[in-house]
């Protein structure tokens, strides 16, 4: 998926997080260090991403605004540990649906 534009849509009978809020799950394989950088974007929904550990126990960070006048949602984080990582795509608001891309950028240290 590195640099590669992936285009799907949230909607209705999509898992749903505690608030009710459509996601999807991706998965990737990643390494100490590796430096990524994940955008989520759309003009139907208000993006907002997770990003666990590959325990799925710990969120290593989130977001949902790229800034006050930019309503998608931008990770950029260095790694901390090898293993399988998962990447939550979702709505800020519960219930909202809506076609979204994900882009990720690999950087190797």
């Amino acid at each position: 998926m590195n640099g590669q534009i992936l285009q799907a849509s949230l909607k209705n009978g999509d898992r749903t997080l505690p608030n009710n809020s459509y996601f999807h799950t991706y998965v990737f394989e990643g390494k100490a260090g590796q430096q990524i950088t994940i955008e989520m974007d759309s003009q139907q929904i208000d993006p907002q991403l997770y990003l666990l550990l590959p325990s799925k126990e710990r969120l290593i960070t989130q977001n949902d605004d790229i800034s006050p006048n930019n309503f998608n949602a931008r990770l950029t984080v260095t790694l901390p540990e090898n293993g399988v990582y998962y990447l939550l795509a979702n709505t800020f608001e519960a219930g909202e649906s809506g076609s979204y891309s994900l882009r990720a950028v690999v950087s190797h240290k």
